[in-house]
């Protein structure tokens, strides 16, 4: 399942319908991914312009700023 956001706002926390196995930053800024729904649990950096693939620890959701 792909998750898609179009110019996704800074500093919201956008939770995904299931844990993401790629995830990839095209837009102009820098993400943080969490292992949770609410942004708490701290996973990895997303930087922008790059690209992120997962095994067993799956992020659930991003906040970009």
């Amino acid at each position: 399942m792909e998750h898609r956001r179009e110019n996704p706002p800074d500093g919201s926390c956008i939770f995904f319908e299931s844990p993401a196995v790629k995830v990839s930053n095209g837009t102009g800024t820098d993400a943080a991914l969490y292992r949770d729904q609410n942004c708490t649990e701290f996973l990895v950096f997303v930087f922008k312009g790059t690209r992120l693939e997962f095994g067993g620890d799956r992020p659930q959701s991003i906040k970009f700023g």
